[in-house]
């Protein structure tokens, strides 16, 4: 009986690149000549796949080369579910608002107790949950977020220079016409009021 060749005799289950590199240099040149001759075939060798997969594996994806094809088909069908499904996105924005509000109170609740650790989570998914809301609900979360991080890491504000205030406030009055508008009509709403009077006692509270 004639006697086959050693690639003839070894299970396919163990060629393995370890195994290959423990052969002797003519056998692996043999067996690449062989390889090449089939390279006609679209299937890669079954060691290659399973290299590649532990290369994934290390590199931190769950998902295997070999599976590309299928995870491909689901993300073309949940593309074609995710064009009527707006009704779902509403929904979840609405949870997402009630687990931001109940966030929230508890992260407060942890601040007052001094569980930083625990409130630095918090706020963190604080965070998170406030990018899905819109309008008022985000910004007021987003005050609130940034004031609880700054008892959480101990950051107050530093009082600004009241002379560079003052500055600011001139600016914006004299750019902004609501400002001057109003005070145009307390002015004179005041000014009827001291019709026919002889003494006028003026008390400012230096408000701004």
């Amino acid at each position: 009986m004639e006697r086959g060749s050693p690639q003839d005799s070894i299970s396919s289950s163990l060629v393995t690149p370890q195994f290959l590199s423990s052969l002797p240099m003519e056998t692996r040149a043999s067996d690449f000549s062989s390889s090449a001759s089939c390279s006609s075939s679209s299937k890669p060798p079954m060691w290659l796949c399973d290299a590649d997969d532990e290369l994934f594996a290390v590199l931190g994806y769950s998902i295997k080369p070999s599976d590309m094809a299928d995870v491909a088909q689901k993300i073309e069908h949940l593309e074609q579910e995710t064009e009527s499904s707006e009704s779902i996105v509403m929904v979840d924005s609405h949870e997402n608002g009630i687990r931001l509000v109940h966030s929230l109170i508890a992260c407060a609740e942890v601040v007052q107790k001094e569980d930083f650790k625990l409130a630095e989570v918090l706020v963190k998914n604080i965070s998170f949950l406030a990018v899905s809301q819109a309008g008022a609900m985000r910004k007021v979360a987003t005050y609130f977020a940034e004031a609880l991080a700054r008892r959480i890491y101990r950051l107050y504000p530093v009082n600004p220079d009241s002379a560079f205030t003052d500055l600011l406030q001139m600016h914006f009055y004299e750019t902004c016409p609501y400002l001057k508008f109003a005070h145009f009509t307390a002015n004179q709403a005041i000014l009827e009021s001291f019709a026919g009077r002889d003494l006028v006692h003026v008390v400012d509270f230096s408000m701004k």
